[in-house]
């Protein structure tokens, strides 16, 4: 027999569906029109799926603003939809450019069901990304069975600032990988970044001033040096706050 489902559990589903497609919708439309600006206002935003940012936007997250992933996985992908329905493939830093995640008073990221084991749980995932910002947000319960989560997953990256956020109850900040997938991998898997490690730059101090605690490593950000996604050789940075 068919499971029954109450009221309660239809009005639930609606209100995680709305808020994810709304948010979308704005989102598809920066990616066609070339870039946008966005103000969330306070309240809690539950998101069905990954959403996708594409160039050119700004999104400002107001005080009291939840952004809340209701299962595994991202809340924010640093790509356009264009690109991600075309299968484009990155080189070098053809992907997203000047997007700013900027909150305004406390402003919480948080990721509601990580009962599971995978290294692909991550708040936000960039990927050949420049001249971009990420400021003053809170990034809790990113957290993963094999303490194997990021909340920023950030790999081929110029010019990128990340400051003035606050993570807590969580694995780890921040990874900034420099490395190139190996063409195996890249062919298994259309629109994959392919980038040589040449095309890499992050100074220390954008990355390491933010409230940094509680948190499952002893530092904030791994900066890993790789030629195919074997770790090779790793710097960390401690946070500075």
């Amino acid at each position: 027999q068919p499971r029954s489902r109450g009221l309660g559990d239809v009005y639930k589903r609606q209100e995680q569906t709305r808020s994810y497609y709304v948010l979308r919708s704005y989102l598809e439309y920066f990616a066609n029109v070339g870039g946008g600006e966005l103000h969330l206002k306070k309240g809690t935003y539950n998101l069905l799926c990954c959403l996708y940012i594409p160039s050119n936007t700004t999104i400002v997250f107001e005080d009291g603003v939840t952004i809340k992933r209701m299962d595994k996985s991202a809340l924010f992908t640093l790509c356009s939809y264009n690109d991600l329905h075309t299968g484009k493939k990155f080189y070098g830093y053809n992907g997203v450019h000047d997007i700013k995640l900027i909150g305004k008073g406390t402003v919480i990221f948080r990721i509601e069901n990580n009962s599971f084991s995978t290294c692909k749980l991550f708040a936000i995932r960039a990927q050949n990304w420049e001249d971009s910002y990420i400021l003053n947000n809170i990034f809790s319960n990113i957290s993963a069975s094999d303490d194997s989560a990021l909340a920023i997953d950030a790999r081929g990256i110029s010019n990128v600032i990340v400051k003035g956020n606050t993570i807590t109850n969580s694995d780890a900040f921040m990874k900034i990988i420099v490395s190139r997938y190996s063409d195996d991998t890249i062919a298994s898997r259309p629109g994959l970044v392919n980038y040589e490690p040449v095309y890499n730059s992050v100074k220390e101090e954008d990355v390491v001033y933010n409230i940094v605690s509680g948190l499952k490593t002893n530092y904030a950000v791994s900066y890993v040096n790789s030629s195919t996604h074997q770790g090779t050789t790793t710097k960390y940075w401690n946070a500075r706050n």
